[in-house]
């Protein structure tokens, strides 16, 4: 405990009131709180994402989100979704058309890097009408980032 001065007052509270320091506001008290539940939250969150087991490969999953006929092509637009723990970096993606059972046309392309829980879209494009051949999706390989 602090030791009395001379008017009797104890300790530093004491002086911050003689030096004329209001208590906090209602408005304080509010940003405060939002304060601590936002602390609170990213701390659930960086718990609860670290208990996940983020183990394990990526798991790529691909389809086709539009075609769209162009001038002298068509256009197909692609999107990846990464449902695994891992991120992947420069994953490949290949678009076949085959007609009756043959390959008539391929395009490729490659995603820089998808984390987990994310997707990403890009585009192929064909020659020939995707409406009349059947269209095959794959996705070849990948690298750890």
């Amino acid at each position: 405990m602090g030791n009395p001065d001379r008017n009797g007052a104890r300790g530093d509270d004491r002086d911050a009131k003689q030096q004329g320091e209001a208590p906090p506001t209602v408005w304080e008290w509010i940003v405060a709180a939002i304060g601590a539940v936002l602390v609170a939250g990213t701390l659930v969150f960086l718990v609860a994402d670290a208990l996940r087991g983020g183990e394990g490969p990526p798991d790529p999953v691909a389809e086709v989100v539009a075609v769209t006929a162009q001038e002298h092509r068509f256009h197909v637009r692609v999107r990846v979704r990464n449902r695994g723990p891992a991120a992947a970096e420069n994953l490949r993606l290949a678009g076949t058309l085959s007609e009756g059972g043959r390959v008539v046309e391929r395009a490729d392309t490659e995603f820089a890097y998808v984390p987990p829980g994310s997707s990403r879209e890009a585009g192929l494009f064909f020659t020939h009408d995707p409406a009349h051949a059947r269209l095959e999706l794959s996705l070849h390989s990948y690298q750890a980032p």
